[in-house]
């Protein structure tokens, strides 16, 4: 009887702790809802001339996904994987005030600007960007380590030939002759430390979702 108790209490707190770690807080819908400052797109598209509307849209989502996941995984180092995005994400917060305000509602804190971050070497990301890789494929359902796809964040560069941007490939073994210069960002999910709710590894001190390092 003792034994039958002991299983349910352990099946008990795996329940919770599934549920724990899948739950969204209020502020990750405060974040899906936002509405971006207006000529925020068009000073995007300055810096992006050959890019339609839709295509900078496009980014602009990549920039709420990342703010999601610095949400998600409260104040850890997440590095900034897109150049489009970061570029983004730079032009909001030349929007003082609003940008001032957003983080106040969606965050409680200022979150502070961490520049796009490249990989160590074409198989070896740092912490931080294995952090939002593991976290990326988390929200999207990806298996992190044998992805069929990329995360939003990683495939924008690629998808849109950013100049200077940072282009992965979700499977290092089968890339193209012609994807020598891609990451390979597969490689990030073999790493780090273990999954904690909706958190992908150990406390890093440092700019990024930390909130202490400078613009």
């Amino acid at each position: 009887m003792e034994f039958i108790y002991l299983i349910l209490c352990v099946m008990a707190i795996a329940l919770v702790y599934h549920l724990y770690s899948h739950f969204k807080p209020k502020r990750f819908f405060l974040i899906e809802q936002y509405a971006f400052p207006e000529g925020l797109s068009a000073r995007l598209a300055k810096k992006y001339p050959h890019l339609e509307s839709h295509q900078i849209a496009e980014i602009m989502e990549g920039l709420r996904q990342y703010f999601q996941l610095c949400l998600l995984n409260k104040r850890q180092q997440l590095s900034m994987p897109s150049e489009a995005v970061d570029q983004a994400w730079h032009e909001f917060i030349l929007s003082t005030r609003a940008y001032q305000h957003f983080c106040h509602r969606c965050f409680g804190y200022f979150l502070h600007h961490t520049p796009a971050e490249a990989m160590v070497s074409k198989e070896e990301g740092t912490e931080g960007l294995a952090r939002v890789w593991k976290a990326a494929c988390k929200l999207e359902n990806i298996d992190p380590i044998w992805p069929q796809r990329l995360p939003h964040l990683f495939e924008i560069d690629a998808k849109f030939k950013i100049e200077n941007g940072f282009y992965y490939s979700n499977n290092c073994r089968s890339r193209r002759k012609g994807e020598s210069g891609f990451y390979c960002a597969s490689a990030m999910g073999c790493g780090g430390g273990g999954d904690s709710g909706w958190g992908v590894g150990g406390d890093a001190g440092g700019g990024g979702c930390g909130g202490g390092g400078g613009d």
